[in-house]
């Protein structure tokens, strides 16, 4: 039997759409993207979850404005520690995955990707620390630099935060409680 699911879609033109797809056993995954009149779809990345049980994609995509490449939230090992959840670029064309971000960390929500300066904005939970939410930035592949950094992490108390953004504004704005919600 060959049942698929989406799990997510996301419009990059009037004629063209990102489509995460699920198999039934949810151990293979699968990113598209459909074109068309006919909606005839490209697989560009393909995740199969092996020994690790299931796959989990089910965010969408978040696509460069030229729908050349996109980034999304995909397991990566690291080393013998396992697999971390990161944010990783994929070139359409090429096929070519390139973590952006490395480390024992999970990255849980990619939240905006400012191509004019090469930025990339997510929130990740800190290793053994699930409820935490930090504010981080990454640079992309355009970047002559490539790093990241928490923007959130420097004081101890803040262990939960939020973004803001919108499609216009340069600034993010990072929303961060006065108590600790998680004791």
């Amino acid at each position: 039997c060959r049942d698929y699911y989406f799990t997510a879609v996301t419009w990059l033109t009037g004629h063209q759409v990102g489509v995460v797809w699920m198999n039934r056993r949810q151990n293979v995954s699968t990113i598209s993207i459909c074109r068309g009149t006919a909606w005839t779809c490209e697989d560009t990345y393909t995740e199969r979850s092996g020994e690790r049980g299931w796959v989990e994609v089910y965010q969408p995509p978040l696509f460069s404005s030229d729908g050349s490449s996109y980034l999304v939230r995909l397991p990566v090992l690291d080393g013998n520690n396992g697999f971390y959840k990161h944010v990783v670029h994929v070139n359409v064309a090429t096929k070519q995955v390139t973590p952006l971000t490395h480390g024992k960390f999970e990255v849980t929500e990619i939240l905006k990707w400012d191509e004019e300066r090469n930025l990339v904005y997510f929130l990740a939970a800190p290793e053994n620390k699930s409820g935490e939410r930090h504010l981080c930035r990454a640079r992309d592949l355009n970047s002559t630099l490539r790093f990241w950094d928490c923007l959130t992490c420097p004081q101890e108390q803040m262990t939960h935060a939020a973004l803001v953004v919108s499609e216009t504004t340069t600034h993010p704005t990072a929303t961060i409680p006065t108590s600790q919600i998680y004791g």
